[in-house]
């Protein structure tokens, strides 16, 4: 819809795009899942929650900071997937069940 200035027209777009500064953490994943007796992940928020609290030795190992990086730029409105496959494999790779 035009307007009749220029003003407008940038107030307009600026809602239309996300402030990169905010972060967005309800955010679904793309295909939610389960760590048995743990907790069910289905938005950025529950990754969050168990990245705050990992077994002892597991924060400082590269994997779970890579995980941890993935999560910030997909709350900043980076790619989710990305995120979600990457969270996988580290589970996979510490023999975490998830389902």
């Amino acid at each position: 819809m035009a307007t009749k200035t220029a003003g407008r027209l940038k107030r307009i777009g600026e809602r239309a795009v996300k402030d990169p500064r905010r972060l967005d953490w309800s955010r679904e994943l793309p295909k939610p899942f389960e760590i048995p007796g743990v907790m069910k992940l289905r938005a950025l928020a529950d990754v969050r929650t168990l990245l705050k609290h990992p077994p002892d030795g597991h924060r400082s190992k590269s994997t779970w900071q890579v995980v941890t990086d993935q999560l910030q730029a997909a709350a900043a409105g980076g790619d989710i997937a990305q995120l979600a496959v990457t969270l996988r494999l580290v589970l996979f790779l510490e023999k975490v069940e998830s389902r």
